[in-house]
């Protein structure tokens, strides 16, 4: 048996190491005691801190020696189960001894699907089986990883956390219970009565990461107290890292290194350094570190020494700290066999290191995108150099270990990069001599033999080959870090500077590929069609908070007030256009005049300051005796108002005089407002409410409701309505009467700003949890702003209500936009849209419908034409090559070719069953019909049927030309494509759906031809019909196909709702979610750049595709925010400048 070592290193203290844990003995206490009087206890701190030693080696083996606790640790790491069932196993795992549940009242056998029963029996019968029932404690460690499952599945295992942490019995267990005693009133004794009736006694404790914290906000509904009772970690102050550094190594024992002690200056060197600059204090993981490499050094030392009494390691001994963390990493990599070290290095260096942050990757993308064997990730697992989490779509993620290590692979990685530059550029020296060389050589013997000269310029035209290859794989890598850095920040709701990074990372991929991989074209698809909103500038140059925002009247320019003591007026660009300075303590207000000619600026030295646009003071407002926190102007520009902490409001004249003081709050005065028509004021107050006045100082109505602080009021803009938010984390809407219509509750936080639209139709909200959110009047969410690192302190519309504004203490301002997804919806029919054209210009759109009509419509979603003159379903309709006419194929057995003015020029007959499919031959002299009579038809102009296709068994559901129209081909219910000669005579057909071919295409090439099945799946062909790649992915029939202009991707539209957009290789790159109801039609604009759906929900959709979201990015007219260069160095898009 392996003897103990005295110090974990990298691993946590487990239960066993208990008697040498040592330092946190104030900890184990506080929390122990926190435990005792909750139900529920959130343990948070930063990764390093040591929250898995604390429970595992403290506070579990505390609690597990009280006689009144039982605990159970329980951790949510298993892919195969999804959190509700893990929880399910731990719990049944834990009864070890029978009871009479399981006789009398076995509920996992008589309420099979009952989770929430079957949770209660399993915590029951674990605490009947203890004497007199011990509280049970589940400790969650790692809580983040819950957020690695699905939504859907994290919202479950809430739900069943807050039922256990219930006192009520569950409503399947009381009905059961009730059936027993009314089927035999004596079947349980009155003890057993007792304890099934006895609520349960369940503690819980999750601990986290503290970068992660933010995530419990998505258990705020099932749980509502989770953030009630905290205890927050903290690094090891001094003397809590002497004590866990020493007393194990002075402790007796059979351990694997004899007992030793630390010189005066090996300690004094370890603690300094190690202590943060900042609070002098220390992780635990690091000094963890450093004491296992002290131990392993003492271990050499008596092996060097064997009679030695007494081993003191030595500063000298020690050496520099600051390595050991690098030689740790190194010593792992470097004991890995030679063919996986260099991999393992790219994999944590470059892929799960970003911008000084650890991101995690998919297993997938590890050993698919990257090659890494999956054995080599299970083995850096189990050196504890990285760490596994399920995730969101059933796999594994991979990420560091710790972020105590993140620097110091960053410098063993930048020394590598320089290793492998130096070795590249004297390998291109090598190469530049030879070549030089070569050339010398050949002057000399120029005259004897020109052959030299080729073979020398054969070289260099190779040199620059491999030159170009180095570039382009240096491209692609960098692209591919990029994107995964643009993942990372899409997940932490990053939408804006996820695109932004994506589009550099397409950009450089395409110095190595005119077709960028597709991880980046997924990111952009990802994200652009994300729900979080865009930012359309960021506001930086304040040194410190932002207190408040507020937009000039028309729109044209923003203005902030700082912690700085300043204020400063911007371009909506981000450009400063005027610094006003002249305050002495923090600007906690600002407001234009409504004129927009000056502005009006609170601060905390007591004062208001009225400026012109040119930072010129033009007035000073002095008479409070405490900060001015809040100023207002009066609708006609000709007083303001100015609310203080020393309890009152003041009226003032433009000259400085005070009108009226407004008397009567009983705490600090925190924001003012005035009515839309300017005869009454609004404040809010430190003493929890509101208060409406009239002019004259007389309070009108008390708004009294919220339970702490109201920190901002704002009047709705036709005055018949006010709005609060307060620190009781909610927003109330009231009438002026002090009635609450509607309280928004959702953030967790402060409530510190509230905002009304300008129409009054929506209200907003600015944060302490770093959100703003954008409400409807009901009280439901409508849009959560996130993209700031700290509090929001102010929020504010645009006076066009079409973008909002936002200041935060993390000394930004962002201006969002409010206009949505960016995708255009034409609603218009009365019927399911079947079928969907572009024009070949790209400038319309055409529709078919079941409503028997076809429109052509704009662009921008308006009708130009409708076509009216079938007498059943348009099953089908397409563009003339030359955009003048349009073709319709219809449920009354006909098609029709019409003008753009909806005008017939000409009807198909001839079919004698429905017309499910029309094509226009390429050069626009005749057409093809598809039709349920089994057969396909060519016909001339003039309506006379040139040729008919017959062979198929069931109805011809799709047809097209070959790209040169030399070539038919046609798919068919009765599983198969056929690919025939214009004189009908079949050339190959194609076999391997197991359902209905619905949809066929050519490639632009004319090489390959792809379908579309009710099978769920379409297939890529070659032309002998062997199958090339199957896409698989959309859960219902396979209704519509097509290729993108380039050939590069493919397109299919489901009865699932969705279309997808796929990589040759069967990956997908998009999927499209718009529509509600089944997609029947899909197509691609001629320049590729978007897609056009149809759908039963009445609607055609037009939405970009991942090539469109990159011209977008690049285009200066969109109204994305540039990335700023501090972000460009911070996501490793520029290298930062010494």
């Amino acid at each position: 048996m392996e003897k103990q070592f005295r110090y974990p290193g990298t691993r946590p203290f487990q239960e066993d190491d208990r008697e040498l844990f040592f330092g946190r003995n104030t900890d184990i206490e506080k929390l122990t005691e926190l435990i005792v009087l909750e139900k529920l206890i959130l343990l948070f701190s930063k990764s390093g801190y040591g929250k898995s030693s604390l429970l595992n080696a403290g506070v579990i083996p505390r609690l597990n020696e009280e006689e009144k606790f039982q605990t159970l640790s329980i951790r949510l790491n298993d892919p195969k189960r999804n959190p509700v069932e893990l929880l399910a196993y731990h719990l049944e795992s834990k009864i070890k001894e029978s009871t009479f549940l399981e006789s009398k009242f076995n509920i996992t056998d008589e309420l099979t699907t009952d989770t929430e029963a079957k949770l209660w029996y399993y915590a029951k019968s674990i605490q009947l089986a203890q004497k007199d029932s011990p509280a049970l404690v589940l400790v969650f460690d790692q809580f983040e990883e819950l957020f690695n499952y699905a939504p859907a599945e994290v919202n479950d295992f809430a739900s069943e956390v807050a039922n256990l942490l219930n006192q009520n019995l569950p409503l399947g267990v009381r009905q059961l219970f009730k059936k027993k005693i009314v089927a035999n009133k004596v079947y349980f004794s009155k003890a057993e009565t007792d304890h099934i009736l006895e609520p349960l006694n369940i503690k819980v404790l999750f601990s986290l990461r503290s970068d992660r914290i933010s995530l419990l906000n998505q258990l705020k509904g099932p749980i509502p107290a989770i953030f009630k009772k905290t205890y927050e970690l903290q690094p090891l102050n001094e003397s809590q890292a002497l004590e866990a550094m020493l007393e194990p190594a002075e402790k007796a024992g059979d351990f694997a290194s004899p007992v030793f002690t630390y010189s005066e200056d090996t300690i004094a060197k370890i603690l300094s350094s190690l202590k943060d600059k900042e609070n002098q204090r220390i992780e635990t993981f690091q000094l963890q570190l450093i004491c296992q490499h002290v131990e392993e050094q003492i271990i050499q030392k008596q092996i060097a020494h064997p009679t030695a009494t007494k081993l003191e390691i030595t500063a000298p001994e020690l050496g520099n700290p600051a390595d050991i963390f690098e030689e740790h990493y190194n010593t792992i990599i470097n004991s890995l066999p030679d063919e996986n070290q260099l991999q393992a290095r790219i994999l944590i260096e470059d892929k799960l290191i970003i911008g000084g942050n650890r991101v995690p990757l998919p297993e997938s993308v590890i050993t698919s995108e990257h090659q890494i064997p999956e054995q080599l990730l299970r083995t850096l697992v189990d050196k504890r150099l990285l760490r596994s989490e399920p995730n969101t779509v059933g796999g594994t993620s991979f990420e560091l270990s710790h972020d105590t290590l993140v620097a110091p692979i960053q410098k063993t990685a930048q020394s590598r990069r320089e290793k492998d530059a130096e070795k590249q550029a004297k390998k291109e020296r090598a190469e530049k001599i030879k070549t030089q060389n070569r050339l010398r050589k050949t002057r000399l013997l120029l005259g004897v033999a020109v052959v030299f000269l080729v073979l020398a310029l054969a070289a260099i035209f190779y040199a620059f080959d491999q030159t170009g290859k180095a570039e382009k794989q240096a491209a692609t890598s960098k692209a591919l870090l990029l994107n995964s850095t643009a993942n990372d920040l899409l997940a932490k709701g990053f939408k804006t500077e996820a695109l932004r990074v994506g589009q550099f990372a397409y950009t450089t991929a395409l110095k190595a590929s005119s077709h960028p991989p597709t991880p980046i074209l997924s990111l952009l698809g990802n994200a652009f069609y994300s729900d979080i909103p865009l930012q359309i500038q960021k506001f930086e140059g304040h040194t410190e908070v932002v207190y408040s925002v507020a937009f000039a009247p028309d729109g044209m320019s923003i203005l902030t007030g700082s912690a700085d003591n300043t204020a400063i007026l911007w371009d909506l660009n981000g450009k400063p256009i005027q610094k006003f300075e002249g305050h002495t303590d923090v600007v906690s207000s600002v407001a234009f005049a409504p004129d927009g000619m000056s502005i009006l600026t609170g601060s905390w030295d007591k004062t208001a300051i009225l400026w012109d646009l040119n930072g010129n003071p033009i007035q000073k407002f002095e008479g409070h005796t405490d900060v001015v926190y809040s100023v207002a102007f009066a609708p006609d520009g000709m007083s303001i108002l100015t609310g203080s902490w020393d309890q009152t409001a003041i009226l003032w004249d433009l000259n400085g005089n005070p009108i009226q003081k407004f008397e009567g709050h009983t705490d600090v005065v925190y924001s003012v407002a005035f009515a839309p028509d300017g005869m009454s004021i609004l404040t809010g107050s430190g003493d929890n409410t509101a208060i409406l006045w009239d002019l004259n100082g007389n309070p009108i109505q008390k708004f009294e409701g919220h339970t702490e602080v109201v920190y901002s009021v704002a009047f709705a803009p036709d005055g018949m309505s006010i709005l609060t938010g307060s620190a009781d984390n909610t927003a109330i809407l009231w009438d002026l009467n002090g009635k609450p219509i509607q309280k928004f509750e959702g953030h967790t936080d402060v409530v510190s700003s509230v905002a009304f639209a300008p129409d009054g139709m929506s209200i907003l909200t600015g944060s302490w949890d770093q959100t703003a959110i954008l409400w409807d009047l009901n009280g439901k969410p409508i849009q959560k702003f996130e993209g700031h690192t700290e509090v929001v302190y102010s929020v504010a519309f645009a006076p066009d209500g079409m973008s909002i504004l936002t200041g935060s203490a993390d000394n930004t301002a962002i201006l969002w936009d409010l206009n949505g997804k960016p995708i255009q919806k034409f609603e218009g029919h009365t019927d399911v849209v079947y079928s969907v054209a572009f024009a070949p210009d790209r400038m319309s759109i055409l529709t078919g419908s079941w409503d028997q009509t076809a429109i052509l419509w704009d662009l921008n979603g308006n009708p130009i034409q409708k076509f009216e003159g079938h007498t059943d379903v348009v099953y089908s309709v397409a563009f003339a090559p030359d955009g003048m006419s349009i073709l319709t194929g219809s449920g009354d057995n006909t098609a029709i070719l019409w003008d753009l003015n909806g005008k017939p020029i000409q009807k198909f007959e001839g079919h004698t069953d429905v017309v499910y499919s029309v094509a226009f031959a390429p050069d626009g002299m005749s057409i093809l019909t598809g039709s349920a009579d089994n057969t396909a038809i060519l016909w001339d102009l003039n309506g006379k049927p040139i040729q008919k296709f017959e062979g198929h068994t069931d109805p011809v559901t799709s047809v097209t030309f070959a790209p040169d129209g030399m070539s038919i081909l046609t798919g068919s219910e009765d599983m198969t494509a056929i690919l025939w000669d214009l004189n009908g005579n079949p050339i190959q057909k194609f076999e391997g759906h197991a359902d209905v071919v619905s949809s066929v295409a050519f490639a632009p090439d004319g090489m390959s031809i792809l379908t579309g099945s009710y099978d769920n799946t379409a297939i890529l062909w070659d032309l002998n019909g062997k199958p090339i790649q199957k896409f698989k992915g959309h859960t219902d029939p396979v209704t519509s196909v097509a290729f993108a202009p380039d050939g590069m991707s493919i397109l299919s539209g489901s009865w699932d709702n969705t279309a997808i957009l796929w990589d040759l290789n069967g990956k997908p790159i998009q999927k499209f979610k718009g529509h509600t109801y089944f997609v029947t039609s899909v197509a691609f604009a001629p320049d590729g750049m978007s897609i056009l759906t149809g759908s039963g929900d009445m609607t055609a959709i037009l939405s970009k595709t991942p090539l469109g979201i990159f011209d977008w990015l690049q285009s200066p007219d969109n109204p994305l925010r540039q990335l700023t260069e501090k972000e460009k160095v911070l996501y490793g898009i520029i290298e930062e400048e010494n």
